[in-house]
């Protein structure tokens, strides 16, 4: 009974561990999705190659009940250690609030955060192994997994700190450390681990239930803002909102993004006045992401209406709490309608028009942003303007030099507004103002118009003047980023379902850390030289392992099913940000929905003889094939969706369900691989941790390269027909094996 029930703690402990620790991961990130698929990597590498490596040395261990004990007892205090570290790792990366951190940092981060932890959790699931049998082993893991994923996602993260559930995590594995200690003897080893175990019990029930963990979760939030006072940090179902006061401005960061700070005139004046000044009589304004400041700016125009959409209504709740007076008087203005609701969707099913539409967001670094500079989306932003109607988003760029990455990013972006609007221009600077419309003529460089409008709407600007429009606006500086972006553009168009991009951004942002051979070798990365490496993994995979015979064609497949599993979740992850763009709400929600399949899989695998095995184990890697491409078309279909009724469907049962089915053939894989490969009891913790090691191996692949470059190149149709052609290679393996 302890031996089952300290199973289903390890899985608990390690779905929960990663939800909880997923999104403070992609918090001190940025937000970023790459340091997702960063932090899944180190987990499933570390976890794989400790159950592949130690799992070895399990059958040595005499008292296997006494080491998986103490096993907990340390389990117990690296997640406290892992969860402190993962809040203060910018500070040690020497990374500042609101600067973006590059791939390579993220992976090392990944790295020094998750090894020591997942790397004990993979070693105690092959020491599990051999107190039980592999498959039981897995069922009882995945169900564990199953029930923290749904607790922590649905329950716990909503009720409790980080840092409370982090204790609560640790408390439970030394219970679970105490039970199997009961039944290890009673050497003087056995009696000091359980004093130990005590003395720790009641040292975090103190942290739990006295102020101890409040003076705890201060401390790591300062460590994450080192050098910054920390106004305010609450937690939404949507994300994570901190105010950090720096000098005499006050910054908003969201998800560990910086959204903008306050006061900051000119950056407000300039995020609005270029586009309304380009427009004669601007009357019905949308604004999404400019902040607080620049919606006072545009009702300093005379403007009739301004719709401001925020998601979050966390955002405005901390504004109206913490900043000036002055501020807090633009939401009694009657001119302003706020709306908490994706600004995207808003402006989908939106039926009014506008003479001007403002989105303020930053860099497509993130897929939740590259959500507002797809081809979609400008075809959706052009379906609301009125006759004469302008379209502003801004991006990153540099008054006098435009690197190499950085035009590529520009390009991109321009590329899918000319698909899409008839004329467009931009405006140079450190901020590349684009603007677009419709309407022949509807847009000017005419810097004496502009000014000249400002005196005719009476407006006082202390940063837009002559002057200022003038040097902005000279013929060399138009002149020169024209030519940068109307160079020939070879990529494909930034679309929804194949994020370009955000790729682009990337390596944009990477150049600036002086990563030149990084930045070429990426920049060199193209759809055409993917296709040749996934053709030649392909024909590698068909003669790879071939002396070992069964043995060698189950082991690839495992590896197969790991990756594509991986590969689902992050497609599925991805696409859901697409057309959601709230994937840290229902990020546990889908994880953990994986469990469930997993555990409903395992089950079923669990119910076939050797006999059987081969034959089962062929069928559903040929399923693998048929759910890839089935991805594939199910996801373009939802994309194209219309009706509220199918938007909820999607986002609480289809998605969901997706991950479900991910899971189940994944672990219906799992017991009938280790029957195949090797039904001797006696070898039963060295198959089961190799094969859960090489599913591992494969996830950790899976989910680096399908985020970082499948389906930003390729796109997300290609990517599942790439993994459909591996797991067709991985089929035909078996099948030919007699």
């Amino acid at each position: 009974m302890a031996d089952s029930l300290s199973v289903i703690v390890i899985g608990f402990i390690a779905m929960s561990a990663q939800v909880l620790f997923l999104r403070e991961f992609l918090v001190s990130f940025g937000g970023n999705e790459l340091s997702l698929g960063a932090a899944l990597a180190a987990w499933l590498a570390s976890a794989g190659l400790s159950a592949f490596a130690l799992g070895r040395q399990a059958d040595r261990i005499n008292n296997k009940r006494f080491a998986l004990g103490g096993c907990f007892i340390c389990l117990a205090v690296l997640l406290l250690l892992s969860f402190l570290e993962i809040r203060s790792i910018r500070d040690y990366l020497g990374v500042a609030a609101g600067e973006v951190v590059s791939l390579p940092r993220m992976a090392e981060a990944g790295l020094l955060v998750f090894v020591p932890a997942c790397g004990l959790l993979g070693f105690m699931f092959s020491l599990s192994c051999r107190l039980s049998n592999a498959g039981k082993t897995y069922l009882l893991e995945s169900l564990g997994s199953m029930v923290g994923g749904f607790s922590v996602s649905l329950y716990l993260i909503r009720v409790c700190g980080a840092l409370q559930i982090t204790v609560f995590l640790a408390v439970l594995a030394l219970s679970a450390a105490l039970l199997l200690l009961r039944d290890a003897g009673k050497s003087w080893a056995v009696r000091s681990a359980r004093v130990y175990s005590i003395f720790l019990f009641g040292f975090l029930a103190y942290l739990s239930f006295f102020p101890g963990w409040k003076e705890l979760e201060s401390a790591s939030l300062k460590a994450r803002w080192r050098g910054s006072e920390v106004i305010d940090s609450r937690s939404s179902v949507y994300g994570s909102l901190t105010l950090i006061a720096d000098r005499s401005q006050v910054s908003f960061f969201y998800d560990g993004m910086r959204l903008y700070s306050m006061p900051d005139k000119p950056s407000a004046e300039e995020k609005v006045h270029l586009a309304l000044l380009e427009h004669p009589a601007p009357r019905r304004v949308l604004m999404a992401g400019a902040g607080i400041e620049a919606v006072r700016e545009t009702l300093s125009e005379p403007v009739d209406e301004l719709d401001y959409v925020e998601l979050d209504p966390l955002n405005i709740e901390m504004a109206r709490r913490h900043l000036a007076p002055e501020y807090q008087e633009v939401f009694l203005d009657n001119r302003l309608s706020v709306h908490n609701i994706d600004a995207r969707r808003f402006i989908k099913y939106n039926e009014e028009k506008y003479d001007c539409v403002i989105i303020n967001l930053g860099d497509p670094l993130t897929a939740q942003l590259n959500r507002y500079y797809t081809l979609e989306f400008f075809r959706e932003v052009k379906s609301i303007l009125g006759q004469g109607g302008i379209f502003s988003i801004s991006l990153s760029s540099s008054e006098n030099y435009i690197r190499r990455e950085n035009a590529l990013l520009l390009r991109s972006i321009y590329a899918a507004l000319k698909e899409v609007f008839s004329e467009v221009k931009a405006i140079p600077g450190d901020t590349a103002y684009f603007l677009a419309s419709d309407t022949t003529g509807a847009l000017t460089y005419d810097y004496a118009l502009l000014e000249r409008r400002i005196g005719e709407r009476g407006l006082y600007l202390s940063y837009i003047s002559g002057a200022y429009l003038f040097s902005r606006l000279s013929a060399e500086r138009v002149d020169y980023l024209e030519r940068i972006l109307k160079q020939r553009y070879t990529g494909p168009l930034n679309r929804d379902e194949r994020p370009i991009s955000y790729y682009y951004s990337n390596i944009s942002w990477l150049s600036r850390f002086r990563h030149p051979l990084v930045c070429a070798l990426l920049t060199a990365v193209t759809e055409r030289l993917i296709r040749l490496i996934v053709a030649a993994l392909a024909i590698v995979m068909l003669s790879a392992g071939r002396k070992r015979g069964v043995k060698g064609a189950v082991v690839l497949a495992c590896a197969t099913g790991g990756f594509s599993a991986m590969g689902f979740q992050m497609i599925i992850l991805l696409a859901f940000q697409s057309i959601y763009g709230i994937v840290f709400y229902k990020l546990g929600v889908i994880l953990t929905s994986f469990m469930l399949g997993l555990v409903l899989g395992v089950r079923r695998g669990m119910k076939f003889s050797s006999e059987a095995a081969l034959s089962r184990f062929r069928k559903m890697q040929l399923i693998f094939v048929f759910y890839a491409l089935f991805l594939c078309a199910a996801l373009r279909l939802l994309a194209l969706r219309q009706a509220d009724i199918l938007l909820w469907f999607g986002a609480n049962l289809f998605f969901p369900l997706l991950s479900v089915a991910a899971g189940y053939i994944t672990g219906y894989q799992f017991p009938l691989a280790n029957n195949i490969y090797s039904p001797a009891p006696a070898t039963i913790s060295r198959t089961g941790g190799l094969i859960y090691g090489v599913d591992l191996l494969g996830s950790c692949l899976g989910s680096l390269l399908v985020t970082a470059f499948l389906v930003p190149i390729l796109g997300i149709g290609q990517t599942c027909l790439a993994i459909a052609l591996f797991n067709l290679v991985a089929f035909y393996r078996l099948k030919t094996i007699g």
